[in-house]
This record gives C-alpha cells, structure tokens and sequence, in this order.
C-alpha cells in the first residue's frame, strides 16, 4: 500500500479473526491505518470487544456466528466518528459509521458481508441502506465481499449489484483480482464510493495470510472549498441571473457526445458525459461566491 496521505481505508476478509487477531495489529501498528473493516470475522457473543481489542483503534462490530459471515470496523482513536446503525436493516451483516473529519465533509462508511446462499432480496437492503445515506446527500464508502465476482458480469449477483450502482452513480474502485488461487482468479471484493473524483489512490495488496487479498481507498483529506475571507464565511452558488436556455440547449446540442461510445466501461462514459455536461453548465450558469445572510444579521 502507497504511503499516500489521505484518510486511509483498508478491508481484508480474514475467515476468522480470532485467527488472525495478532497479525491485524502488527498490520495497524507498522500502517497507521484510518479505517480497518474486517469481512468474515466469524465472532460471537462469547467473544468480548476487549478479546477483539486492537490498541490504538475502537471497534465497532456486526456479529453473525463462529461458522461464518460477520463484520466489523476497526476505527483510529483519533477519528471522530459516530455510529449510525439506525440506516442498517435488522439481520443483515453490515457496520455504518458517519466519519467526521476536522476541515472536511462528513462521509459514511460501510462494511458489508454477504454469504455465498444469499438472494437478490439481500441486495435489496444494500440498496435500502444506499437510498438512505443517499437521502441525507452524504458521500459514501462501501468494502465488502458482495458475492459479486466483478471478473464476470453475466452473474445474476453481479447484475444486481451493477443495477444499484447505475442506480446511484456508484464507482467501484478496484479493477483486479482479490482471490487468486493455482485454478481461478475472482473479484469478489469491492469498494464503492458515491466520490472517486476524492480518492486519492485505490487497489490490492496480496498479503498471503488470507485466501483473500486486502483491498484499499486513500481519501483525500482536505475537501471543502476555502471559504473563508477576510474574516467572514462565504458560499458557493450558480448565478442563474443570465441563463438562457435555448442557448443552453444550443450549447448541449454542440457538444461531441459520440466520444462517450468508445470510453472502455460505463464508470469512464459516465465520467465523460458529467465532464461535458457540467463544462455546458459552467459556461451559462457559472460558480460564484457570496457572503450568506445569517439570521442574526437580518434581526440587527
């Protein structure tokens, strides 16, 4: 892994953690991770936080039982987070937590696990869940393992989820193999983000000490727009003063929007289209900056 800085978000399926408990906190001891989700943690409630406890890191967990499934999120002590369990479905294994960042937008992440029997109705609660942070406008982070093999996307579980992500204009970051073995190469797990236009660096790192490999995000740190000046808080708005629509419609009309057919995938043609749309946008109804009135001000 890069030593980018940036809020680093690390997921690694581990097929027990009790197993692999030590050789997680060496990881976070020598990485000085942000985030750490475990996928396939096969606790239990005969296994207290203070047995899971990594030094340094709070924990927050989703159990399933000692046999299989079961997440959970290790979370540095100097991160402000809150715990947000209210946007996840009862008996779906799954941990949310809204991240928040000094000089930075709140973000939510989410680790998911999904078991190899599961059906289309347990993607119907991924797209619950999303349909909820989507309503509070917050950025998102999704690492799991879907049971997606993203490898092959004729896979009825890989068509659903590919439908959500269209859905709600998700990017799925990671493009290589996250389970290599002497006879198959599969995808199976992701992380997806409502913002890759803010990640910094993304990929896979084979460690060897799992079947699975550990799959990363670097978010950047810093991602408000500067405004202060002179002392006083500003906003950024679109002046929609001039705008003149048939000119905007004139504007669309000129734009080469075939070059979107040969882009290599939808992320890239979905990238395309915004970046055409928004430059049409920008032109006829262009950002500015003013200093908001505050209610205390309108009662002086």
């Amino acid at each position: 892994m890069p030593k980018t800085r940036g809020f680093r978000m690390v997921m690694l399926n581990v097929s027990s953690l009790v197993k692999h408990l030590d050789e997680s906190r060496l990881m976070l001891l020598h990485k000085k991770l942000d985030v750490l989700a475990i996928n396939e943690t096969r606790l239990d409630s005969t296994i207290s936080d203070g047995l899971a406890n990594i030094d340094g890191y709070n924990v927050l967990r989703a159990d399933r039982n000692r046999n299989g499934g079961g997440v959970c999120i290790y979370i540095r002590c100097q991160v402000n987070y809150t715990p947000r369990p209210d946007l996840v479905a009862t008996d779906f294994n799954a941990v949310c937590v809204k991240i928040n960042q000094a000089n930075s937008q709140s973000f939510i992440i989410v680790s998911i696990y999904i078991l190899p029997c599961s059906t289309s109705e347990v993607f119907k609660k991924i797209k619950e869940l999303i349909k909820l942070i989507d309503d509070e406008s917050k950025e998102l982070y999704i690492f799991g393992h879907l049971n997606c093999n993203m490898l092959q996307l004729n896979l009825s579980t890989t068509k659903w989820l590919q439908e959500i992500m269209e859905l709600y204009q998700l990017t799925q970051l990671i493009d290589s193999p996250t389970r290599i073995t002497n006879s198959s190469q599969s995808l199976l797990d992701v992380a997806i983000t409502s913002t890759p236009e803010k990640i910094i660096s993304s990929g896979v790192v084979h460690l060897g000490r799992s079947d699975h490999s550990l799959i990363y995000a670097v978010r950047i740190l810093n991602t408000r727009v500067n405004t202060k000046e002179q002392g006083h808080n500003f906003v950024e708005f679109r002046n929609f003063e001039n705008f003149d629509a048939a000119r905007f419609l004139d504007d669309l009309h000129d734009v080469p929007w075939e070059d979107i057919r040969y882009k290599r995938n939808k992320d890239d043609m979905w990238k395309l289209w915004k970046t055409y749309f928004l430059g049409v946008l920008d032109k006829r109804a262009p950002k500015k900056v003013k200093k908001p009135i505050f209610l205390g001000q309108t009662l002086m």
